[in-house]
């Protein structure tokens, strides 16, 4: 499965400027408003970056009214969601994850898949299982804009931290390819593995 998100990731390029990604449904557990104040009191502004927000849902409307009131419209990309993101997850500098909780975060995987690194809330339940911490990416304190304001300034000023975590993408993720699972059970039913 991640080597298929890869080869769907690779079909064009969104965008020509540098942006951080976030994507789901636009309502109230995932806390996209999180995303636009952290966003808004990072230096990403000034350093050329947008936020790009896919998605559809009950309080998009809020979340375009929040963004014209700090006056952020022109940084802000609203996008309904598209039957490939993947090319959007590799084209961004980051993913990021501001939800109140979650099942299991599959756009943290997507996002890894496609060498993009995450930072997500370490919310109920599942982006500490998938995030590495200072490895694929940033594991934020439950709830804590502001720690979430620096683990996203750290990921567009700190240039090596980046590129390593950037690096540990693939591997980090390695664990959670069906293939991988599949001989992990094989192995504990006791069975032979082809």
């Amino acid at each position: 499965k991640h080597a298929e998100i890869q080869e769907k990731s690779k079909d064009f390029v969104p965008f020509e400027f540098p942006y951080i990604f976030g994507i789901g449904r636009m309502h109230e557990i995932k806390q996209f408003d999180h995303l636009i104040h952290a966003f808004d009191r990072s230096s990403a502004k000034e350093r050329g970056f947008k936020l790009v927000l896919m998605g559809d849902g009950a309080l998009k409307s809020d979340l375009q009214n929040l963004v014209q009131r700090k006056n952020i419209e022109n940084n802000v990309v609203f996008m309904e969601y598209q039957e490939n993101p993947f090319p959007y997850f590799r084209g961004a500098h980051l993913t990021a994850l501001t939800s109140k909780n979650e099942g299991f975060p599959n756009i943290l995987i997507e996002s890894l898949a496609c060498e993009t690194p995450v930072v997500a809330y370490d919310c109920e339940s599942g982006p500490a299982e998938i995030i590495i911490q200072n490895e694929n990416g940033i594991l934020v304190e439950n709830q804590n804009l502001d720690a979430m304001t620096r683990a996203i300034e750290t990921m567009i000023t700190d240039a090596d931290f980046y590129k390593y975590c950037k690096s540990m993408t693939l591997k980090s993720i390695e664990r959670f390819d069906f293939e991988t699972i599949g001989k992990q059970w094989l192995n504990f039913l006791n069975l032979p593995v082809n």
